[in-house]
């Protein structure tokens, strides 16, 4: 019996030793594995620390790229507000020498005109002086033998411009008045408002029988060689000035309302040499004056007055004449301050 359980304790023992030097082996495998593990951590460990340090390395860039490009985009907006600015002072430069070529080359031409004006001026003034010489000489004639009125030019009694008048009265039956219509001196039309014609022009026109803008609407290419014949004018002159469709604007605006006609008749009340004159073309707008709208600028402009610059120029007088002429209410232009107004706009204008 004890040897029995001898061998029994001895095959436990021997089963004992197997099973450590399993469990010892399985160990040793596990401490290896756990040793390849660790390994493995650190090399892993170590990957995602560089990892992280590259990544905040390219974040640091992209930051710093992103700074970059944000300067660099206001630098390029910068930039771009200044090309479109140079643009557009190119523009305006550009814009401002043309009008400079254009007002040279329109100066050049009138230049030019007055030179051709001047030297036919000059052999006309020479015409007249031999026109004149022979004409004092037949009416020294005629007042010799009693035909000549007792006032004629020489003797005193009359002036140079009456006696230029009176010869001129005398060639009125070259205008075909059944072409451009008859007129006399209560129909009178201020027709210094017609660009090219002066007082003593006026006067001119008036003594061949010549009153109206309508009837100076009527002119044809016959009537005008007629009256720069009669008139002793510039040849070519009456065209170019435009007398024909600045006469025909006015008689268009004003002569088919009786009330603006009547305005326009009455405009010779006016000191035009003081205040100024103007034409439908220079024509500002009078209803940015406070008290003016579009029936009062109407019977303005069929008065002749056209810009700031001439209300600017009203004295007291003018203003009771326009009062009184377009039948505003008496005050209301000085009330309202015209004058001041107008002035502020012609400097603005020409500014």
């Amino acid at each position: 019996e004890t040897q029995e359980d001898y061998s029994k304790l001895q095959a436990q023992a021997t089963q004992l030793q197997e099973d450590c030097a399993f469990y010892l082996n399985r160990l040793d495998a596990a401490e290896e594995e756990h040793n390849a593990s660790q390994a493995e951590y650190n090399i892993l460990m170590a990957q995602a620390t560089q990892l992280q340090e590259d990544s905040a390395y390219y974040l640091n860039r992209l930051d710093a790229a992103e700074e970059e490009h944000n300067a660099s985009q206001a630098e390029y907006n910068i930039l771009m507000a200044q090309a479109t600015q140079l643009q557009e002072d190119s523009a305006y430069y550009l814009n401002r020498l043309d009008a400079a070529e254009k007002d040279y080359n329109e100066l050049k031409a009138e230049y030019e005109d007055v030179q051709e004006d001047y030297a036919t001026l000059k052999a006309q003034a020479t015409q007249l002086q031999k026109d004149c010489a022979e004409c004092l000489d037949k009416l020294e004639d005629a007042q010799a033998s009693n035909d000549a009125p007792q006032n004629a030019y020489g003797t005193g009694e009359i002036s140079e411009e009456d006696a230029i008048l009176l010869e001129i009265s005398n060639k009125a039956g070259n205008i075909n008045f059944d072409q451009i219509g008859r007129a006399d001196e209560a129909d009178k039309d201020d027709l210094q408002r017609i660009k090219g014609i002066g007082p003593f022009f006026e006067k001119k026109l008036n003594a061949l029988g010549i009153f109206t803008f309508q009837q100076i609407a009527n002119f044809g290419s016959k009537d005008i060689e007629d009256v720069t014949e009669a008139t002793e004018f510039f040849p070519g002159r009456i065209e170019r000035d435009g007398w024909v469709p600045q006469a025909k604007a006015i008689v268009q605006e004003f002569g088919s309302d009786e009330q603006l006609s009547e305005i326009m008749k009455q405009s010779r009340q006016f000191d035009f040499e003081r205040i100024g004159r103007a034409t439908s073309g220079e024509k500002d707008d009078l209803k940015i004056i406070k008290g003016i709208g579009p029936f009062i600028e109407k019977k303005l402009n069929a008065l002749g007055i056209y810009t700031f610059r001439q209300i600017a120029n009203f004295t007291p007088s003018d203003i009771d004449t326009v009062t009184e002429i377009i039948q505003f209410f008496p005050g209301r232009i000085k009330r309202d301050d015209w004058v001041s107004q107008a002035a502020e706009l012609a400097k603005d204008s020409k500014a």
